[in-house]
């Protein structure tokens, strides 16, 4: 039972109690106070993706990335399943949803998704800065054929992180990479399970446009070339991008935050 009143005073109405706030309080006399609830990190937030948000997307084949105010577009005849969550499933032939992304993200970055596997191997997320003279200058988080985890960057070689802590079909994950520098680390729902240092040298960042796609790898140029050996089959609810490695616990509240729509 809460506690409704201390010494007649109603307990919603005091601020602090003994200099101590209200959200601090873990119990007062044995009887346990509500936590605050958790909440999603907004600092450093340049690309959100939301389909289960209206701002982002209400109807048809555009939306509006929550973050930047970008336009973004469903193409090849890709809609967006609605129920519990709202998601969009792209088939690997030709689907693929995309949109501008900010130049402005470097060396420290995380990437946060919401997904269901398909038990099809495909790239979750592929980010190309266009005009790039040098291939592999993009990144992308990916799942193999058999469920494995994983993170390519490009550069002068490539350099992938594979997590042996498989997801399985037809259950919602909430995955997240994390990169500062040159260390990378893998997290699936809320919790670290791989983390590496690239030994390779990355490609430097192009001063130009940058596009986020799902559903159709983006070309070394920046275009999209709607061939069916490029596609890749999967289904994503959530997007977040930021322009910072988030922290341990900053992963972990993300996670707790929205758990609860997909059923964890």
């Amino acid at each position: 039972m809460a506690i409704d009143k201390i010494n007649g005073t109603a307990f919603d109405n005091i601020a602090k109690l003994d200099g101590v706030e209200k959200a601090s309080i873990a119990k007062f006399n044995s009887q346990e106070v509500p936590s605050a609830t958790p909440a999603i990190v907004t600092a450093d937030l340049i690309a959100h993706w939301d389909f289960n948000d209206s701002n982002f997307w209400s109807s048809g084949t555009t939306f509006t990335d929550l973050a930047n105010s970008n336009t973004g577009s469903l193409n090849g005849g890709l809609s967006v399943t609605t129920g519990t969550p709202n998601y969009i499933n792209t088939d690997g032939v030709n689907d693929y949803a995309v949109c501008d992304l900010p130049n402005d993200y470097g060396q420290q970055q995380t990437i946060e998704q919401w997904i269901q596997y398909s038990g099809q191997q495909f790239s979750m997320v592929r980010g190309y800065r266009t005009n790039c003279s040098t291939a592999n200058a993009g990144y992308w988080p990916n799942i193999t054929s058999s469920g494995a985890i994983r993170y390519t960057i490009g550069g002068v070689s490539n350099y992938t992180l594979t997590s042996n802590n498989n997801v399985t079909t037809n259950i919602w994950y909430c995955l997240t990479w994390v990169l500062n520098g040159n260390n990378i680390k893998l997290y699936k729902n809320g919790s670290q399970i791989a983390s590496s240092t690239i030994s390779t040298t990355r490609h430097p960042v192009c001063a130009t446009d940058c596009k986020l796609s799902i559903g159709m790898i983006i070309e070394n140029n920046g275009s999209i070339s709607g061939s069916s050996s490029r596609a890749r089959s999967q289904a994503l609810s959530e997007i977040r991008i930021y322009d910072n490695d988030l922290t341990a616990a900053q992963v972990l509240s993300n996670y707790n935050a929205r758990k609860s729509r997909y059923g964890h």
